[in-house]
């Protein structure tokens, strides 16, 4: 095996025949494969004085790449607390329904499909299963109550994104929460 410090890479004779850089220096097989496995362990391969490839730690991350990584994470985190409290259970007509967004979208879908009217009896079950007789109205007023409490929340995830994004400090991300 060969290496090359002007292209940065390894050349193997069985494959590039007479087509190795004139830079390339012999490498045997062991200092290759403990090369390759330095590699798989997250080193970089570079070549040291002598033009011989050695495995080198990367660099640490700068401040830069440390502050990108802090503001996805808070993000991240702003998405996750924005979900939870927006699926939340939600009161309505003196019980607690689920508002999760399998349930969001089966309200949604039975409005669709009733046509304005619901069957006399209809029920929708509460958070703890329990059956709550429903008119076309109620229902609507429970998606109502989750688009509405939905809205602000909303608003306060892009707000917290954006401050998120407009920080120039690990120390003024993290100060954005939930």
């Amino acid at each position: 095996m060969f290496y090359s410090e002007k292209t940065g890479g390894f050349y193997d004779r069985a494959i590039h025949g007479n087509n190795i850089p004139a830079d390339a220096v012999d490498v045997p097989d062991a200092e290759y494969s403990a090369l390759m496995e330095a590699q798989e362990q997250g080193k970089y391969i570079q070549s040291n004085a002598n033009g011989y490839p050695v495995a080198v730690s990367p660099p640490p991350p700068t401040a830069a790449e440390l502050l990108a990584a802090a503001k996805d994470a808070q993000i991240s985190t702003i998405e996750a607390a924005y979900t939870a409290a927006v699926s939340a259970d939600i009161a309505y007509l003196s019980t607690t329904f689920q508002a999760d967004a399998a349930s969001q979208a089966l309200i949604s879908s039975v409005l669709a499909a009733s046509g304005g009217a619901l069957p006399a009896g209809f029920v929708w079950y509460d958070a703890t299963n329990q059956p709550v007789v429903m008119k076309y109205a109620e229902l609507q007023g429970l998606a109502g109550s989750i688009l509405m409490r939905g809205q602000p929340l909303f608003a306060l995830k892009q707000a917290h994104k954006a401050a998120i994004r407009a920080a120039t400090t690990i120390a003024q991300v993290e100060a954005v929460a939930w």
